[in-house]
């Protein structure tokens, strides 16, 4: 059973746990939590033989950040490289000739140069033979730096991570849909990120019909289900006839074809 680090952006930190609970009930899958504990870090280390289920859940989820197969982890640097080097001789990794970079992940630290970076993947010496490519690498190596929750971070990370980049999530779908680019904006409506969360934890999945009773000019971003999951309807009913505006905001969606029921 493979174990595997979960990485999540730093947003919504109490939807983190029910948003994987429920997308871990769409797909059915079977994790053991190992490590973490996501109301209070963004790591989250788990165990499971079920990696396509696994992908799935990440491209639904947008709190996760990515995912990565985990080699190592530990206290200090010297356990990490330890942990690292025992997981590479007990898999008997092929070392890969393609394009690959180092990505780093550091929490609760601002600042950190681009010299002390390179500083600790040095110390950690572990490398790929190809080239190194930062735009359009095949291979990724995430290195993760957890400097605590504390409000003053401290100079040495608390614990580190170190794996291979397993798949990312899916954060595209709340910059795509932002706010700012809708036609119709309303001093009450609802960012992208929180309307995908909501779909995500009601298990909207193909073939549902969701329906909002009051969709308003400050719910129009649930119209986003019909968007980011396919093969979802939507049927909504507003209190008053839309204007231009709002219907330009329903097309903008991709809803071209709409009715409206009056009450």
């Amino acid at each position: 059973m493979d174990r595997f680090l979960i990485y999540y952006s730093g947003v919504e930190i109490n939807f983190r746990g029910p948003e994987l609970a429920s997308l871990c009930s769409i797909f059915n899958l079977d994790l053991i939590v190992e490590k973490g504990d996501v109301d209070k870090s963004r790591y989250l280390v788990v165990r499971t033989t079920e990696e396509d289920k696994l992908r799935a859940v990440a491209k639904r989820s947008v709190l996760i950040q990515q995912i990565s197969r985990l080699w190592g982890h530990g206290e200090t640097m010297d356990s990490l490289r330890s942990s690292v080097r025992q997981h590479l001789d007990e898999s008997k990794f092929d070392i890969p000739t393609e394009k690959w970079k180092f990505n780093f992940e550091v929490s609760n630290k601002r600042g950190m140069d681009i010299g002390k970076r390179m500083a600790f993947a040095e110390d950690l010496g572990v490398s790929f033979d190809g080239p190194i490519d930062l735009e359009s690498p095949q291979h990724v190596l995430d290195l993760y730096l957890d400097y605590g929750q504390a409000k003053k971070s401290p100079d040495q990370p608390l614990y580190y991570y170190f794996g291979y980049r397993f798949c990312d999530a899916g954060r595209d779908l709340v910059s795509k849909y932002d706010t700012k680019d809708r036609a119709f904006l309303g001093n009450t409506s609802m960012c992208a990120q929180m309307a995908l969360v909501m779909a995500n934890q009601a298990k909207v999945q193909d073939g549902h019909l969701v329906f909002d009773p009051f969709v308003g000019s400050g719910r129009y971003r649930s119209l986003l289900t019909l968007l980011g999951l396919e093969g979802v309807r939507i049927l909504v009913s507003a209190h008053r006839t839309p204007d231009c505006m709002e219907q330009r905001c329903v097309s903008f969606y991709g809803c071209y074809n709409c009715g409206y029921s009056m009450f």
